[in-house]
């Protein structure tokens, strides 16, 4: 991920998009994200040359860039700390079911859908996989609502029971307005999240971009095969994902979950690198690295949406 992109994403559209997100609403948020989203996706098939590529590739970053934090606050709305990171793990492990179920149809569209209707491989490609997102956009102000507050599924006394369990663990007023954005520009914690934030999404990317390459190598020739094998990693990421974040939750422990997640993903690529040439080793080293990564992504998201309290020192004690 280059240094444009992470400005562009995490900078420059994240922070704002979050903050039209409790301006205007969730649904509404969400709709315009997901709309954007995949109309540029399925738009990406009509690219003819390098200068039209970048620009609809900034415009997908620009309109996705807001959808994992305004989900990931968007759920602080419904469930307590306590129960945080099993939920995140439930949300995310999207990632691992998209790629059980996209490997194989990736697969299938790369080595089936060639010439049909005059269009290229990579064509259908960006056609069947962002036409979903723009539909499930239209859908969105029929399946969410803004608050828990505002669902018709649930009594009184269940909206009751949210609200107090959200807000028995948030910060006084004068605590909340007191951090703002500025000091949070100068706050050296930020920057060590988004330092080891960087360093997962390094690792996650590097198992997404290169996965059918690596499998490739080992000798793996038929494009179909080969998104049948991609499943295996992801179909245990998303299992390790769910289990890691439940036993996160229940010891009420975030730190050593995270070391543990990072420091297995890390030893599970450098094994990839020895086993590049061996099937079955290099599946066990994926997995293993992305089980890992997969796992450390929702036990960091929550440890940032913890409430954080800051002592007249300028320490931190979060409520973990």
């Amino acid at each position: 991920m280059t240094l444009l992109t992470a400005l562009r994403r995490y900078f420059l559209f994240e922070v704002p998009s979050n903050l039209l997100l409790e301006k205007i609403g969730v649904r509404k948020s969400m709709m315009r994200i997901m709309i954007g989203w995949g109309a540029i996706s399925a738009c990406m098939m009509l690219v003819s040359s390098p200068l039209a590529f970048y620009v609809m590739r900034f415009l997908l970053g620009a309109f996705d860039a807001g959808f994992l934090p305004g989900i990931i606050l968007y759920l602080t709305y419904w469930y307590p700390g306590s129960r945080r990171a099993r939920i995140i793990a439930i949300f995310m492990s999207a990632v691992a079911v998209a790629g059980v179920i996209g490997g194989p149809l990736s697969g299938w569209v790369m080595s089936s859908m060639a010439g049909v209707y005059g269009l290229k491989r990579w064509q259908w490609m960006f056609c069947i996989e962002g036409l979903p997102t723009l539909l499930l956009g239209l859908a969105v102000p029929a399946i969410l609502v803004d608050r828990p507050s505002d669902a018709k599924w649930l009594a009184t006394r269940e909206k009751k029971i949210i609200e107090q369990s959200v807000s028995a663990e948030q910060l006084p007023a004068s605590d909340r307005h007191g951090y703002t954005f500025g000091k949070a520009l100068k706050d050296p914690v930020v920057y060590v999240l988004r330092f080891i934030y960087f360093t997962i999404i390094c690792g996650i990317y590097a198992i997404g971009f290169w996965l059918p390459i690596i499998i490739k190598g080992t000798g793996v020739a038929n494009v179909f095969s080969i998104g049948l094998y991609s499943m295996i990693p992801y179909g245990l990421g998303a299992v390790g994902m769910i289990s890691i974040g439940r036993h996160s939750d229940i010891r009420m422990e975030r730190r050593w979950h995270l070391a543990f997640c990072c420091l297995l993903g890390a030893l599970g690529l450098v094994l990839l690198a020895a086993t590049a040439r061996n099937l079955s080793l290099s599946l066990a080293a994926l997995s293993l690295a992305t089980i890992t990564l997969l796992a450390a992504m929702p036990v960091f998201w929550a440890i940032p949406s913890l409430p954080v309290r800051f002592s007249r020192r300028g320490r931190h004690c979060a409520n973990q």
